[in-house]
This record gives structure tokens, C-alpha cells and sequence, in this order.
């Protein structure tokens, strides 16, 4: 894997807003006003109780294609799309989900350090699958960085829940292309259909397979769910004529879980530059386990780690 940027480059804000082409801002002064309080009376909570997940459909209203087109760019180039996190306006999208956060966990919940964006493009994949024919591919591992079809898993598992199962954090994950049952969209085993949902044996999947449930989704749409569910994203078809899936995540801990996660910000936070460099490199941390990940990535961590706990013991 190629990257032509330097990690001067990585470490510059003068870079990032020429990469953009001046479309986007970084650390702006003028920012949006929060969105108003929604109402949600409407809100299905004895699914979500159920099921452990909702899927909310046209709720987010973004300029998807000037958000896509910075997200091929950083893809076309080598660079994993979490990059983008360093302009204003991807951090201004977790704000439309602050009625949803406050809803079903608490007010005072918080927004954790781990956002990420995921594109998975199906030539990509199909190409080097066809190159080699393996899927253990180290290539094809390190494209993991792009990438959304990790296999089924729970995030945290039993201990995301409270004794009386409400959630203590919540994952939301977002669309920002169409995601369909071919280009890779969300699947889960709903609470209700997982035996082991919640339970000491959460290890141990004893679930039918015809309980299994394909979310395809609009750009647009809210997906949001307890972080004891079994879920993943699909591997997209051995196509040439898919679109790539384009999507975004943010993670929310409800306040009386906050000691145990760090680090943790109000919806009103706005880093500044370096901090939005600082939380990129906490998310790079978590594929230093692969063999052959890019130097200038680990240099770039090294440069950047100021709110990673224990680094040095990481590196």
C-alpha cells in the first residue's frame, strides 16, 4: 500500500484544508447551533427493549455529496476515512443525534473518543481477493483499515448492560451512501433471538439462522444499538457495478458508566486540531495488531498520542 503523503503532511492543518480543495473548515468560528429537542414520543421503546436495536429511517440531514466526495479522496488515496475527522463538518453530524443519545440513555451521557468511518468498496475487495485467492492476504487485512465486513461479534458483549439490561453505551451508525444486502450493509441477531444475548455464554452463539436480520439503509438513516448485540457488517458481492458503502459511527456512554471510559466529551465539544489528530491516532491503535500496518500510521500515532492511555506500553 502506497501513501504519498509525509507524516508532516498528516501532522498539518495547512495540508488537510488544501487536500479538501478549501471545501472544508477546520475549527471554524461560527458553529451550528444545536439541533432542537425532537420529539419522540413516537419512539418504539418497547422494541428497542426487545430488540436491543432501532433503525430509524430520514432523520439526518447532510450534504452527502460533498461528505462522500472528501471520503473517496482520503480513500483513492491511500488515507483510511477516519481522516476526515479533522473538518468541522464531520464532527457537526454527531450533533443531530443528541435527541436519540438523550432519549435512551440520559442527558448527561456522553460522547466517547472512538468515531470512525467505514468504505467499503466491492472492486477493491473483489480485485485483491482475485490476486490472491486468500483470505488471509495481508493486503487484504490492511485494507481492514477501510473497511466494514468484520465478521459477526458483539462490541462488548454482557458487560455493556446494566443489571436490569438497559444499555450503558450505545453505538450509532449511519449511512452516508445507500447500504444494501449486495455493497454491504448491517446485520444482527435482534436480543430476543440470541439465546446468549446478555449472558455469561455470550461467547457461545446458539442462534438459528433464519433469525438472522439484514438492516439495508438509506444516507439519511439512524441505526442505533446496545453494544451486547451480535452484529456485522456483510461482505459486499464480487460485483464491478456496486457503489461503495460509505458509512459513519459514534459511541455514547450513558453518566453513571462514565469512570470506566476515557476519554469522554459533551455533545458540546469542538476539538481543536490537535485533539481531532490525538482521537484519529486512539483509533489507529486499534489495527496495530496487523502485521504490515503502515509505518507512517504508527509514526503518526507516536506523533499524536497525547490522550492515549499507556502508549508507550501499546508501541
Amino acid at each position: 500500500m502506497q501513501i504519498k503523503q509525509t507524516i508532516d503532511d498528516l501532522n498539518s492543518k495547512d495540508f488537510w484544508i488544501a487536500f479538501a480543495d478549501n471545501e472544508f473548515s477546520i475549527t471554524k468560528e461560527n458553529l451550528q447551533e444545536d439541533v432542537a429537542q425532537e420529539d419522540i414520543k413516537d419512539f418504539q421503546e418497547s422494541l428497542f427493549r426487545q430488540e436491543a436495536y432501532l433503525h430509524i429511517k430520514n432523520k439526518v440531514k447532510l450534504d452527502f455529496t460533498k461528505l462522500n466526495k472528501i471520503l473517496k479522496k482520503l480513500y483513492d488515496n491511500n488515507l483510511p476515512c477516519v481522516f476526515a475527522f479533522v473538518y468541522d463538518e464531520f464532527w457537526e453530524i454527531h450533533k443531530q443525534l443528541k435527541p436519540y443519545v438523550h432519549h435512551f440513555l440520559d442527558d448527561q451521557s456522553k460522547l466517547l473518543a472512538t468515531p470512525w468511518i467505514w468504505y467499503v468498496d466491492a472492486k477493491k475487495e473483489k480485485e485483491i481477493l482475485n490476486q490472491s485467492k486468500n483470505e488471509d492476504n495481508q493486503e487484504l487485512k490492511t485494507r481492514s483499515m477501510f473497511s466494514g465486513f468484520y465478521g459477526p461479534h458483539r462490541d462488548k458483549g454482557k458487560k455493556a448492560l446494566f443489571a436490569d439490561g438497559s444499555p450503558k453505551i450505545l453505538s450509532f451508525w449511519l449511512p452516508l451512501s445507500e447500504a444494501n444486502t449486495l455493497n454491504s450493509c448491517i446485520y444482527l441477531v435482534p436480543a430476543d433471538r440470541d439465546p446468549t444475548y446478555g449472558t455469561d455464554e455470550d461467547n457461545s452463539w446458539q442462534f438459528k439462522r433464519a433469525d438472522i436480520r439484514a438492516l439495508p439503509a438509506q444516507a439519511g438513516d439512524i441505526l442505533f444499538w446496545n453494544e451486547a448485540i451480535l452484529h456485522w457488517g456483510s461482505r459486499p458481492a464480487n460485483r464491478d457495478d456496486l457503489a461503495p458503502r460509505i458509512s459513519i459511527g459514534f459511541e455514547y456512554v450513558k453518566s453513571d458508566f462514565l469512570e470506566t471510559c476515557y476519554p469522554h466529551y459533551d455533545f458540546g465539544f469542538y476539538p481543536d486540531f490537535k485533539t481531532r489528530l490525538a482521537i484519529i491516532a486512539t483509533q489507529f491503535k486499534l489495527y496495530l495488531t496487523y502485521e504490515g500496518f503502515p509505518k507512517i500510521f504508527i509514526d503518526f500515532i507516536k506523533n499524536n498520542d497525547s490522550i492515549i492511555r499507556n502508549s508507550n506500553e501499546i508501541l
